[in-house]
C-alpha cells in the first residue's frame, strides 16, 4: 500500500517537473500574453 502511494507521488512530481520545464522554455513575452488573455 505504501509503495503504491509513493509511486503515485513520484508520478505527480515527474509531471510537475515536466510542466515546469515546459514553462521555463517559454519566453516572458509568451507568458505575459497568456496571462493577459486569462485576465479578460
Amino acid at each position: 500500500m505504501a509503495d503504491r502511494i509513493l509511486q503515485e507521488v513520484l508520478e505527480i512530481d515527474l509531471e510537475k517537473s515536466e510542466l515546469i520545464a515546459i514553462l521555463e522554455k517559454r519566453t516572458q513575452e509568451e507568458i505575459k500574453k497568456v496571462l493577459m488573455r486569462w485576465g479578460t
